[in-house]
């Protein structure tokens, strides 16, 4: 077994063993890779992401795509895309509070989590579509091209 492949074993027997001592074994799935995450966003009411950086997140990506909203951590690539996607909620990374509080702010007001992630989806089509990327790149590429100083 490679090194971080041990790593993740030993973290998700830790986070299963967590799940069983506070017996959520009925309310929480640990799942492997999937081929087909659409199922799964499908029957979620939210998807929260909880991290100390990040990129680009397509778990969030993904989520918004199939209309559930996102709480996501305040990390660069995150707030970035926020900034992009209004629906989608932050809290401040590593502050356990500030996630509950995000999330009680959410329960309270669960009866817009539908048009959540109807905003969301239409969000991620506007900013993040493959159009809207390939698009770029060929600006991107006409620009260097362009600029090209011989």
């Amino acid at each position: 077994m490679a090194r971080g492949q041990l790593s993740a074993s030993l973290e998700t027997g830790r986070i299963e063993g967590l799940i069983h001592r506070y017996d959520l074994d009925n309310h929480v799935l640990a799942l492997s890779h999937r081929n087909d995450p659409e199922v799964l966003y499908r029957v979620c009411d939210l998807t929260v992401l909880l991290s100390l950086y990040e990129g680009t997140p397509n778990v969030v990506l993904e989520s918004l795509a199939c209309g559930v909203p996102a709480v996501v951590a305040d990390v660069p690539g995150c707030r970035e895309m926020a900034t992009l996607c209004p629906s989608i909620r932050t809290f401040e990374s590593g502050n356990v509070d500030a996630l509950v509080s995000a999330l009680e702010r959410i329960h309270r007001q669960r009866s817009l989590l539908p048009d959540l992630g109807r905003l969301g989806r239409e969000q991620v089509n506007q900013h993040f579509s493959d159009e809207r990327m390939l698009t770029g790149f060929a600006a991107l590429y006409t620009a260097l091209a362009n600029d090209d100083p011989a």
